[in-house]
């Protein structure tokens, strides 16, 4: 059932543009961990009514969306409570707040005339996802850099990131058509012990813990590209997939060697 009062997904970006800057600011100021818990509250009950009073169609979730952007702000919290100086934490305050306010300009809106196509709003949503994976295995490599949190062992941390990021990759698999099935729950667990393999081994590296995670995320998406296509019917493609790993694989190879600070 539509709610009564119905926002224009552009205003809705706006008033989430808004609200991001203040809460930002917000977070800047804080200092106790009970803090960032009630800031996180308040931004996730913001979206909440954002969602309830945007139209969307039939082929867009509501949940999905919020979903997405609870696991967004996961990562983009963790990162920012880490990074110390001030022109990285505003510009990835101002990177963050225009990526969730873009999930709001995508949708149209209830007067729209023309056919609402839904992938490039999906496809927003998965790199919601993936951003919040980058943050949250950053922000473990960060507990491990600093030293925080000390108590709870090591892989507990990562086995939490393993966890998180085997339940979205899952997530997505079935969201792009792959039917459930043994061989998904096989890869389920194949997934979450190469992913903490995977975070093990990167924590090696000598990168910063920012680079460290983006590594990994990005190891995480030509697995979990490749095993989509591998569950689907049609299987690999390997002619149409080959050039995309190699240009990626470059592209990360000169990210690591001209972009990243190495320890």
């Amino acid at each position: 059932m539509s709610p009564k009062i119905s926002l224009h997904p552009k205003f809705a970006a706006f008033v989430d543009v808004l609200f991001s800057l203040v809460l930002f600011f917000a977070l800047r100021q804080m200092g106790a961990w009970w803090a960032v818990g009630v800031w996180f509250l308040v931004r996730a009950l913001i979206w909440i009514g954002l969602i309830r009073l945007v139209y969307y169609p039939k082929e867009i979730s509501r949940l999905r969306h919020f979903f997405s952007l609870l696991v967004f702000a996961i990562g983009t919290t963790l990162l920012l409570l880490f990074i110390e100086w001030s022109i990285s934490w505003q510009v990835l305050a101002g990177v963050a707040t225009l990526l969730s306010a873009g999930s709001f300009w995508l949708l149209p809106s209830i007067e729209s005339k023309l056919p609402f196509m839904p992938k490039p709003h999906r496809r927003w949503l998965l790199f919601l996802n993936m951003f919040g994976i980058a943050g949250i295995w950053s922000g473990v490599y960060a507990i491990s850099a600093f030293h925080i949190l000390y108590t709870v062992s090591m892989w507990v941390w990562m086995a939490t990131a393993g966890v998180l990021a085997t339940v979205i990759a899952v997530w997505w698999w079935l969201e792009y058509g792959v039917e459930y099935s043994r061989r998904v729950l096989i890869w389920s667990v194949v997934w979450f012990l190469i992913m903490l393999e995977m975070g093990w081994a990167i924590m090696f590296l000598p990168l910063g813990f920012f680079a460290s995670g983006l590594f990994l995320t990005w190891f995480w998406y030509e697995l979990w590209l490749l095993t989509r296509f591998n569950l689907s019917k049609e299987g690999i493609n390997w002619r149409k997939q080959r050039t995309f790993v190699i240009i990626n694989t470059l592209l990360m190879i000169a990210f690591l060697v001209f972009v990243v600070r190495w320890k």
